[in-house]
């Protein structure tokens, strides 16, 4: 998804469908956003929230069940843009190293 301002691409979303069998007995479709990204100088202008609520549109006229955004615990700044949405997670994935 891309977002012009005045011609100018300011801002991008990176999106894919996915699916995935869940609990063995059926296939769950489901949207992950893999990277969301807005110029320094546009930030703070609603763009990224502009772009990621027509994106769940796109994921709700698709019948998809579940939208994913992964991001790093400790990027506060993508952090507080999530919390901002008030969205919570539905559950935390921890990777750890042997």
């Amino acid at each position: 998804y891309l977002c012009f301002k005045e011609g100018k691409l300011v801002g991008f979303l990176l999106y894919e469908f996915m699916e995935e069998e869940e609990n063995g007995l059926e296939n769950k479709t489901y949207l992950t956003v893999r990277d969301i990204y807005v110029l320094d100088e546009y930030r703070r202008q609603g763009i990224a929230t502009r772009m990621f609520r027509e994106v769940l549109q796109i994921a709700s006229k698709s019948y998809t069940k579940c939208v994913r955004f992964k991001t790093w615990m400790m990027d506060e700044e993508i952090v507080g843009f999530i919390n901002s949405l008030n969205k919570k997670p539905l559950y935390t994935v921890y990777e750890i190293e042997p």
